[in-house]
């Protein structure tokens, strides 16, 4: 199947083709928002903000931004090129997603240019006698373009990794392929180099190199290998080991790793449903892993063919060139099997066959090549077909990421038993402020959890229902408050036995061993529990372990933020203000703490007003912690002056004012009505139609 024309009129025609099929069939991407860890990379990232910054990406974690800790996630991935278009990307567009998006799909459309020139290169290479392949260039070159694995790479701002990569993948084998002697050497290493700072799986590039090296020296791979080693042994001085904890022994390598490569296949040849986690981890009951037989059996099917390929090449040349682009394949694969294991949510992700596509990219136009001139109008018609199909996909699923809100939505339509994407769905319905949807979702997510015997994921999900019942709950609870409070200190280092939450709307119980306190839990249960000291009164207490959480990570903004409040809560306003810089420097997009170090620098000079008389003391000290949002507090200081002093109209107006900051409708309006019997006044009033507007439904 080629084109007899000799002009490059017909081959600039068909790659137009491609480009603009490519184009048009992302264009709906561009109205998608920040999604998953857009929101950690870009939206919360204080480091995309200064450029004059730029260079200390290069000294450190791709996770470590503002408010992630590279040693909470990812803090083995050196990615500075990334890091560094992602800021100036933000110096374009700032928080306007649409530009991101923009960039995406043009560095996407850009590797395609690239995947066509280079499949059209090699193929008339191996066979310069005959007509140029234009149309099988193309066609190969438009199946890596809409093919379905494409989606999170291109639709979600932070897949731009794989094209940054890729890209310069692609570079240095273009470079590697049409510029011979010096030159190209170095533009080959300096893509290698521009490749390998921007993700891991490059670091395979000198391999792919020697495999199209045809008829160059071998010295000339001595600059890509030097440059993949100067960037792995930077990383290692500056993140330290890349692997931590311990494996499955030999048995469930081999298991993880063809069970890897079968979901790979499958993605390659069915990718249906199209979803971001099409291996989500699942685990037996007794522990390890559990792999599905199919996929196992599939990688191990895949592998042998594959074997006997490159074998039977060793005798027959004329099966070089096909095992020439099944090594493409295998090579570009080897880093997304799990030789080592990811740990990730998911075992693999389409996202990872961005690059490995290459290799059957090349393996279709080779066979689109070798179609008879009789059969090449059908056979055309039915990649034409199936590259419609593809689009359809690619469009359906892009959708998805619209917003976190739909891309979570569409992944627990697909898989009710992912854990994670109903912890995420949660999270998305509470910025929506559907806070009552969010924890039914939390206590999915816990039970799913269970169901897939995933026993850190299932700590994790308990952790995430008892925060929400403690941000659904009123302070005037104090009784659900301190169930919630007491569930979580059965997670302390000295805790013993199960955790136990039971409240009128939830009801769970969590097994816990010397091992779970030991783990990863040792730290994520602490800013809860912190927070429910606070919310019990237990301020001290609570200061305590947010100064232990400090100790260790300086920047969790999180527990700067609770800080604040708990010191305000103690009336050390010098002390709260003081701690306000720190907070907003670990989150300066960090809205709420912004506002409660306002009202905390108001309190502050306030209070260096406070009356002599008692009771005007007491009305003035309580007005400057109802501004910081003290309500239980406030109501258990002024309850007992009130009831002494029904005349004192102030003080009752206090407490209707902490009841409805509380969401306690029924007891202010009790309180409200009770006083008015007393005598009504402009202020009583205007709490009343404060409260008539909040209890309108």
């Amino acid at each position: 199947m080629s084109s007899a024309a000799a002009s490059p009129g017909p081959w600039i025609t068909a790659v137009a083709v491609v480009l603009a099929a490519a184009a048009l069939t992302f264009a709906p991407s561009l109205s998608g928002g920040f999604v998953w860890d857009d929101q950690l990379l870009i939206v919360a990232n204080e480091r995309v903000r200064d450029l004059a910054a730029l260079p200390q990406v290069f000294g450190r974690s791709f996770w470590d931004v503002s408010i992630a800790s590279a040693d909470l996630r990812g803090g083995s991935y050196y990615r500075p090129l990334i890091a560094a278009a992602f800021a100036v990307e933000f110096q374009l567009f700032g928080l306007r997603a649409w530009g991101y998006h923009a960039v995406n799909v043009a560095l996407h459309l850009a590797c395609t240019l690239l995947v066509a020139r280079w499949l059209f290169a090699r193929l008339r290479a191996d066979a310069p006698d005959a007509p140029p392949p234009v149309a099988a260039a193309a066609l190969g070159a438009a199946l890596f373009a809409m093919h379905p694995s494409r989606v999170e790479s291109v639709a979600w701002i932070s897949g731009s990794t794989d094209l940054w990569a890729t890209l310069f993948s692609l570079a240095a084998l273009g470079a590697w392929q049409r510029v011979r002697g010096l030159h190209g050497v170095v533009g080959t290493t300096l893509a290698t180099l521009a490749a390998a700072l921007c993700k891991e799986s490059a670091l395979v590039l000198p391999v792919l190199l020697a495999i199209e090296r045809g008829r160059r020296p071998w010295r000339d791979l001595a600059g890509p290998s030097a440059a993949v080693a100067a960037v792995v042994a930077a990383r290692l001085f500056l993140l330290g080991p890349v692997f931590h904890g311990e494996g499955e022994g030999l048995p469930g390598a081999a298991a993880r790793v063809l069970s890897s490569v079968g979901h790979l296949v499958r993605l390659v040849l069915v990718p249906w449903p199209p979803t971001v986690m099409p291996a989500f981890v699942r685990f037996e009951a007794s522990g390890p892993v559990a792999y599905d037989a199919w996929s196992v059996a599939l990688g191990a099917l895949f592998l042998t063919g594959a074997a006997a390929l490159l074998l039977g090449s060793l005798r027959r040349p004329s099966l070089r060139p096909w095992a020439r682009d099944l090594s493409i394949l295998l090579v570009a694969l080897a880093p997304a099997v799990n030789l080592a294991p990811l740990r990730l949510q998911t075992l693999v992700a389409p996202r990872f066959l961005y690059l490995p596509l290459l290799g059957v990219c090349a393996l279709l136009a080779r066979a689109l090549s070798r179609v008879p001139p009789s059969q090449a109008r059908a056979v055309t018609m039915a990649c034409g077909a199936g590259l419609l199909l593809c689009a359809s996909l690619v469009v359906r699923h892009t959708a998805a990421f619209a917003s976190s809100a739909d891309l979570w939505a569409w992944e627990v339509a697909i898989n009710p038993d992912n854990h994670f994407a109903l912890k995420a769905l949660a999270i998305a319905r509470t910025r929506e402020r559907r806070p009552i949807e969010a924890l039914q979702l939390s206590i999915r997510a816990f039970e799913a959890a269970g169901r897939t015997h995933a026993r850190q994921a299932r700590v994790d999900r308990a952790l995430d229902v008892a925060s929400r019942v403690s941000d659904l709950t009123p302070e005037a609870d104090q009784e659900t408050l301190v169930a919630v409070r007491s569930f979580l200190e059965a997670f302390a280092p000295s805790g013993r036995g199960p955790a136990v939450l039971s409240t009128r709307a939830v009801r769970l119980r969590l097994p816990l061993d010397e091992a779970d306190r030991d783990g990863r839990i040792r730290h994520a249960w602490r800013i809860p529990y912190a927070i429910a000291l606070a919310r019990t009164l237990r301020y001290q207490e609570s200061e305590a372990v947010l100064r232990a959480i400090l100790r260790d990570q300086r920047r969790d903004a999180l527990a700067w933020r609770n800080l604040l409040l708990v010191t305000a809560c103690q009336e050390r306003w010098s002390d709260a203000l003081s701690a306000c810089a720190p907070a907003l420097r670990a989150n300066p997009s960090d809205a709420t703490a912004r506002h409660l170090c306002d009202a905390i620098a108001r309190a502050e000079a306030l209070s260096r007003a406070t009356p002599a008389e008692p009771l005007d003391a007491l009305v003035h000290r309580s007005r400057l912690l109802l501004s910081i949002g003290a309500r239980e507090l406030v109501r258990r200081m002024v309850e007992p002056a009130a009831a002494q002093h029904p005349e004192r109209a102030d003080l009752a107006l206090l407490l209707v004012r902490a009841d409805l900051a509380d969401g306690v409708l029924d007891r202010a309006r009790a309180r409200l009505d009770a006083q008015r019997a007393r005598g009504s006044t402009p202020e009583l009033e205007a709490l009343g139609h404060e409260l008539d507007r909040r209890s309108s439904p």
